[in-house]
């Protein structure tokens, strides 16, 4: 009796211990535009913890860019390109249909450059 019980204890210990890991619903790759005071194309893919890497490229700058951030399980999207205060912010929702939009800013030039972004899942 002594073996059954120990034998249930370690089998429910082992369950409960064996936590599934819970994947972000807007994994994969993204891609969009922008538009404001600059212009370009973006595009991010999405891992399984909800962080976000990616790149854009600025028509008025003719230059590309880096983007990191991440993705909450809600949708709310925020992601940066240089550093704090000299960079740019992309912040708004992915959703769960697929579509991509929000708004940006760039505080490396004064004044700043600003505007919406929007895409899609692919």
């Amino acid at each position: 009796m002594k073996k059954i019980k120990l034998l249930l204890l370690v089998s429910f210990i082992a369950a409960a211990s064996c936590k599934k890991d819970k994947s972000s619903p807007f994994v994969g790759s993204w891609a969009g535009d922008y538009s404001g005071s600059d212009q370009g194309s973006w595009q991010i893919q999405v891992s399984d913890n909800g962080i976000m890497t990616g790149s854009g490229n600025s028509t008025r700058t003719g230059q590309g860019f880096t983007l990191t951030g991440n993705v909450s399980d809600n949708g709310a999207f925020k992601a940066t390109s240089g550093v704090a205060g000299t960079g740019s912010e992309f912040t708004g929702t992915l959703t769960k249909n697929g579509k991509a939009s929000g708004t940006w800013k760039n505080t490396a030039f004064t004044p700043p450059l600003e505007g919406s972004w929007q895409g899609d899942r692919k």
